[in-house]
């Protein structure tokens, strides 16, 4: 995500000097230009202190400090953002345990800088203790990179992504639509040994599949009609780091094929071309669907699947983890006060019942989303129920319980897969008119595309 990066506008400064958090801003030398007054009532420092300043002079340095955490994500050419707990170093001596969202700063399309938001842990120290004597694993597991979560099946997730993150490996990651599946794999890079080197997304289910072989592989003048020039891959675009295949069981055969191929032998060949290149890319996969179903009625094959399985890493949907929703929307929270100029603490009661309430089909993304939509409407500072989507809200009568909800996103599947995918055919299977089964599956984020 890009953030315009204007430190001396002073109708930003007034915004976020205004917010309840820590703001500041570094340059591309990792010094400090911008210090919000909430980061000043953080850490006991002013502006005129701090300004000018290294960000080193900061914090306590170590692995957790603000400086290494800057340095990492400037290093980072694939990562735009990072977050984790830092120690700060307070005016009064102390060192304040911190938990740090990054970003980095665009001019255009020119980096030249890093925005930052630190929040209290409630945690204070001595300068000379040690972080680990004062912050329990259990609260340090409350983010991994841009994950978030304090539930026990995501501190299992984060624990598999630094195992993951440790070994060179293929990687599979399963989830839901809007579980995280692509964050998982940034996370990956950025704590494996490759992230200095690209990382590299496709998404194989956005890309017709005559285009896709070209845009994996690349290909040479004339290979094709509308081949005016040489192309490299992104296999080639990735050297040296990771590449990231979304939606990898939407793969037609062909690509298959050939995809396996340059796993087993670390190799691509451009289309159109007679000469082979080595390659050296990790690859992480990711896909909603059941791979082993798939392997089943021969629409994968089977040796790409374990190919691509080495570590297997799944997800949770946001209705196995309710105890994290709180603690996401405050993070929603944030980054929206952030990014909008505005200062909303909380949700009201009633809202927050119907967070609790909603069975989130579309998991995290749907959550974001309807934050995001309720800041557009939201005029105080605490999001009221009528702030919220319709659907979320309670507005619409389609709206179930848990339980119910997912039951009947069971039955909608297995039609579909009855049918082929047929929607006629599944409303029919189903005893409900088309237009009904179409209301449906927008409302339990059900793609009939990838049913099958």
């Amino acid at each position: 995500m890009r953030l315009d990066f204007e430190p001396n506008n002073p109708d930003l400064v007034r915004i976020l000097d205004q917010l309840h958090v820590a703001f500041f801003t570094v340059d591309h030398e990792l010094r400090v230009v911008g210090w919000s007054q909430g980061a000043t009532e953080l850490t006991g420092r002013p502006a005129a202190e701090v300004c000018g300043a290294s960000v080193g002079a900061l914090d306590s340095g170590g692995e957790r400090g603000l400086a290494t955490l800057c340095a990492k994500l400037w290093a980072d050419q694939g990562c735009g953002v990072v977050n984790g707990l830092v120690t700060v170093v307070h005016k009064g001596g102390a060192l304040l345990t911190l938990l740090g969202e990054l970003r980095v700063a665009f001019d255009g399309e020119r980096r030249v800088g890093i925005a930052g938001v630190l929040t209290a842990l409630g945690v204070h120290m001595q300068a000379n203790q040690r972080l680990a004597e004062v912050v329990s694993p259990e609260r340090a597991r409350r983010a991994f990179h841009q994950l978030v979560g304090e539930s026990e099946a995501m501190a299992a997730v984060f624990e598999q992504l630094e195992q993951a993150a440790g070994v060179d490996v293929t990687v599979l990651i399963r989830g839901e639509t809007g579980t995280g599946k692509e964050l998982a794999a940034r996370a990956i890079h950025a704590s494996s040994r490759r992230k200095t080197a690209p990382l590299v997304c496709v998404n194989c289910a956005a890309i017709p599949e005559p285009l896709l072989e070209s845009e994996l592989f690349g290909h040479v003048k004339g290979a094709f009609t509308g081949a005016t020039r040489d192309k490299i891959g992104v296999f080639e675009a990735a050297s040296g780091g990771v590449l990231f295949l979304d939606e990898i069981g939407d793969l037609g055969p062909s690509v298959q094929v050939k995809l396996l191929r340059a796993l087993q032998e670390r190799e691509i060949r451009r289309l159109g071309s007679l000469k082979s290149v080595k390659i050296d890319v990790r690859i992480v996969s990711a896909t909603h669907r059941d791979l082993a179903a798939l392997v089943a009625a021969g629409q994968f094959r089977e040796d790409l699947y374990y190919r691509i399985r080495v570590f297997e890493l799944n997800l949770p949907p946001l209705r196995k983890r309710r105890g994290d929703l709180r603690l996401l929307a405050e993070h929603f929270l944030r980054e929206f006060n952030a990014q909008h100029g505005r200062r909303v603490r909380t949700l009201s009661p009633e809202a927050w019942a119907a967070l609790e309430r909603y069975p989130w089909p579309g998991n995290v993304r749907e959550l974001r989303n309807a934050l995001e939509h309720a800041f557009v409407t939201v005029r105080g500072d605490v999001l009221e129920l009528g702030n919220l989507p319709g659907e979320v809200g309670g507005a619409s009568p389609e709206v179930q319980p848990l339980e119910e909800a997912h039951g009947e996103r069971e039955q909608i599947v297995a039609a579909l897969q009855q049918a082929g995918g047929k929607k006629a055919l599944a409303a029919s299977l189903l005893g409900i008119s088309r237009v009904t089964l179409w209301k449906k599956l927008k409302r339990l984020g059900i793609n009939p595309r990838y049913v099958s």
